[in-house]
């Protein structure tokens, strides 16, 4: 997966935080945690200003809200509750994501309060019904902020967002680069990008395997 600047924002969890990443050489860093005014009117414009500056330096911006109250206008809502393409509620996909990262010590955590960011096994259990069918269990009251910043940005490492400002850029390049009137061009840029993008990816049967993750 190629380098990119990650802007995770946490609102359905208390107190709102928001953190700024890079996922650079194979490897997820995390910056310093910043904690958003719990004021909704005073949040709201902290996040959008965060969220404008970050957009237009090429950050990748998801935020994890409940209600569409900022990702009306600004940034990628996200729902870790939801269901991914595959059917299966995306927290699994994260919590796979995070597992292989941090086994691989692919993850550097923020210097100050680092323990808040791992993720405990306790908060996620899996079992089978009595047809064999895979049943998922969250304890999402055990879950904090800073562990919603920590899937969100894991997330983000290895996936493309189409709606962001560098996703984007590739598609269509600069004016200097696109010949307008070939309609596959747009088309020839993300297939270039994304096999440019496999030599970065695990072959862990955690990622990658079947394109499910």
């Amino acid at each position: 997966m190629s380098d990119k600047k990650i802007l995770a924002i946490c609102l359905s969890v208390s107190p709102p935080v928001l953190i700024e990443a890079a996922w650079y050489k194979n490897t997820l860093n995390f910056g310093e945690l910043i904690r958003l005014p719990t004021s909704r009117r005073a949040m709201e414009i902290d996040v959008l200003n965060a969220i404008a500056e970050a957009e237009k330096k090429g950050f990748e911006v998801l935020v994890e809200e409940t209600t569409s109250f900022i990702t009306s206008r600004a940034g990628q809502r996200i729902r870790l509750g939801e269901n991914d393409e595959s059917g299966k509620p995306l927290f699994i996909s994260v919590m796979n994501i995070y597992r292989e990262l941090n086994q691989q010590g692919a993850i550097r955590f923020p210097k100050v309060g680092s323990g808040g960011f791992t993720l405990p096994d306790s908060i996620f259990d899996s079992d089978k019904d009595a047809r064999g069918n895979a049943t998922y269990h969250t304890d999402w009251a055990a879950l904090k902020s800073t562990h919603i910043l920590t899937m969100l940005c894991c997330y983000a490492s290895q996936f493309h967002n189409p709606a962001s400002a560098s996703f984007l850029e590739k598609m269509f390049g600069t004016p200097k680069e696109t010949n307008m009137r070939d309609r596959y061009t747009p088309m020839r840029n993300i297939i270039n990008s994304i096999e440019s993008d496999q030599t970065g990816f695990s072959q862990s049967p955690l990622t990658g395997k079947g394109n499910y993750l």
